[in-house]
């Protein structure tokens, strides 16, 4: 069957005084179904936000992985970079001529004081990027 609609009253009860004595009492009802309604639909509305919210949320979360990986991705290049051109320094000097010996291994010591420092700025680079990853992610 159909259902009537539901309404939604609101009252008030006020005496009547004359020289400090209830005379009477007044009850007044009032019509409050459209602001019932009003109250249901905002929550209803509320809930969808949040929804809208925590979706919005995750989207974001995924953002900055993904801005995270592409900075990882161009640190990783550039670390095989300087590996790729400081070991063909390296092979360089192994090849190279016994007279030079003494200026290559001069050389060489440079060369792996440099490949040792530009490891270390690497990995730093690299926790950086971790620590800040886990704390947006948070």
């Amino acid at each position: 069957g159909r259902s009537e609609p539901r309404v939604f009253l609101a009252w008030s009860v006020r005496p009547v005084r004359y020289r400090r004595r209830n005379l009477a009492w007044i009850l007044a009802f009032r019509d409050v179904t459209e602001e019932e309604e009003d109250i249901r639909k905002a929550a209803g509305q509320e809930a969808e936000l949040l929804k809208f919210y925590e979706r919005l949320k995750l989207y974001r979360k995924t953002g900055m992985y993904r801005d995270n990986e592409l900075e990882r991705e161009k640190l990783m290049k550039t670390v095989r970079a300087t590996l790729e051109a400081l070991t063909g320094d390296l092979e360089s000097l192994i090849t190279s001529n016994d007279t030079y010996q003494q200026q290559n291994n001069e050389l060489l010591s440079r060369l792996i004081s440099a490949a040792r420092g530009a490891l270390a700025e690497i990995r730093a680079s690299v926790y950086r990027l971790k620590k800040l990853h886990r704390e947006e992610m948070e």
